[in-house]
């Protein structure tokens, strides 16, 4: 059993069968003569229902990532430039872009039989939003507020990076 594409096998499901799945493989891999790999697998944690649909999203619909992904580096560079204009021009189209991907969210959960609560969608939204956010410099005070929006982006890079790594075996 390898524990990546376990993982990603794992995070690819509805929520309500993640913690079932994961005890099976957990008590599994003892069988196979890999106890080492049971606890990796213990540590798995259950996604939050906002994590679970950024992870939708970026399996379902990487098209859909990209755009976000790229306004990042736009922000930044108007902000660096102090460009009011342009960064007035990127901030508008960030917020369509990610309530697209919201539209897209709800979509997903409703095709999949799983209720959204509005807490959920602020979830998911904050994880897109810290998507395209440069990585916080953890000696700065004024970042730490932003770490856990930060672990998210990160999960969502992840997210992005094994799908491309896997291609379309799932």
């Amino acid at each position: 059993m390898n524990f990546d594409n376990l993982a990603h096998r794992l995070y690819g499901l509805a929520p309500n069968l993640f913690v079932s799945e994961r005890t099976a493989a957990e008590k599994q891999a003892p069988i196979d003569g890999d106890r080492e790999l049971a606890g990796r697998i213990h540590k798995l944690t259950k996604p939050t229902t906002a994590g679970w649909l950024a992870n939708q999203i970026v399996r379902g619909h990487p098209e859909e990532i990209g755009p976000l992904l790229a306004l990042g580096a736009g922000l930044r560079e108007a902000t660096a430039n102090l460009s009011r204009e342009k960064l007035q021009e990127l901030m508008r189209l960030q917020h369509q872009v990610i309530a697209g991907l919201i539209k897209q969210a709800r979509i997903i959960a409703r095709d999949t039989g799983q209720r959204i609560s509005e807490d959920a969608v602020r979830g998911l939204e904050n994880t897109l939003r810290a998507a395209k956010e440069p990585a916080p410099d953890p000696r700065r005070p004024a970042d730490i507020h932003n770490q856990e929006a930060e672990r998210a982006g990160q999960r969502l890079d992840q997210a992005v990076a094994k799908r491309d790594e896997l291609g379309d075996a799932t």
